[in-house]
């Protein structure tokens, strides 16, 4: 045990003596946090409409003003030339076009279905599909035939805030960077400065040398996550509904799991540079496929395979659910148990692939 101490006294003077490495793991995790959490908003306003009105009665310059007059739209072209719409709808002049058809009051008032046409820019899907569920949301709301409105509740976000979604989310994200990149970097840094092998040739045991190297990351993670937690709930008003000790308690398996990939990466990189490759690889693949960015369930079946070898997708909905759910341990005890024998299994790899020579 005093040898362990030794080796982490050892890694925070190294890590507290480097003035840059200091502004990598304080300074440029919470500058990110702050950016990406502001750049990727998945809320679209002022989406570019044009309308048809067919009916020119009252009935439909009401549902027009609803448009006119909500945050999400601007409306660029009213009438009823079809072709010169699609025009402008090739053209990336607009997004959608609402035809609004003939005897639609007359319908409306006598209690029969009306079909309104929405023609949408599909090309980015994403945006399509949230523009069509903001047309039929503000139709709905206007919808005065009592028995056709679709009543919704939002759960877990009622305000729609897409901070609440991607906070967690980018949190997690940097908790993996500091976690792989810093780690893998921490041997390979001592082979090229010839540290490694004044090291070797004490009478060190690998797994102390290795318990050495990953207890001052996991401190340095937990610190990192801290400051992140408390940005995503002073600044960005993130709610936390759940025990933070619960969170605290994946987080500890979670980091382990990453410094043991980042670890396993500085055994078998040669130099820094290579280090920084592979460890850049691994983390491509763990954000794209982790359901930070898109949902599993759209995903192919071999990437859904492929994300239960993911820790990062496990953490990521352990943190949405226990801060916007406010979920307990029964109901994540799968995801627990999964990164506890990740945990394990990476670091028995790094351990065993260590070479001390």
């Amino acid at each position: 045990m005093r040898t362990i101490l030794i080796i982490i006294k050892k890694e925070f003077r190294q890590i507290f003596r480097s003035r840059p490495m200091l502004m990598v793991i304080i300074a440029m995790p919470i500058i990110q946090l702050l950016i990406l959490s502001n750049a990727a908003d998945y809320e679209i306003k002022n989406l570019r409409l044009a309308v048809e009105d067919y009916d020119h009665s009252s009935t439909s310059s009401e549902l027009i003003h609803d448009f006119a007059y909500n945050q999400w739209f601007d409306i660029i072209a009213f009438n009823n030339d079809q072709e010169a719409n699609d025009q402008l709808l090739a053209r990336n002049k607009i997004e959608a076009i609402i035809a609004i058809p003939e005897n639609f009051e007359k319908n409306i008032n006598n209690g029969y279905p009306v079909d309104l046409q929405i023609r949408l820019d599909a090309i980015d899907g994403a945006t399509a599909q949230v523009a069509s569920s903001y047309i039929i949301s503000v139709i709905n709301k206007w919808n005065k035939n009592g028995s056709d409105i679709i009543r919704s509740r939002f759960l877990y976000n009622p305000e729609l805030n897409y901070k609440n979604f991607i906070v967690p989310g980018i949190l997690v994200m940097l908790v993996t960077v500091i976690g792989i990149i810093l780690t893998a970097l921490n041997i390979v840094r001592e082979k090229e400065t010839g540290t490694q092998e004044q090291i070797n040739v004490t009478p060190i045991r690998k797994h102390e040398y290795i318990l050495g190297k990953l207890i001052p990351m996991i401190i340095i993670g937990m610190a990192e996550f801290t400051m992140g937690l408390i940005i995503a709930l002073t600044i960005f008003h993130v709610p936390l509904l759940g025990n933070v000790l619960l969170l605290y308690l994946y987080l500890f398996f979670y980091l382990i799991v990453m410094c043991g990939i980042g670890l396993f990466i500085s055994t078998i990189a040669a130099s820094q540079q290579q280090a920084v490759f592979i460890a850049f690889f691994v983390m491509m693949i763990f954000l794209f496929l982790s359901g930070l960015f898109a949902p599993i369930d759209s995903m192919p079946n071999w990437a859904k395979i492929l994300t239960r070898f993911i820790p990062l997708s496990y953490f990521i909905q352990v943190m949405r659910s226990i801060m916007l759910k406010g979920s307990t341990l029964l109901s994540l005890q799968k995801e627990l148990f999964t990164l506890i024998i990740m945990a394990a299994i990476t670091q028995i790899i790094a351990i065993l692939n260590y070479q001390k020579r």
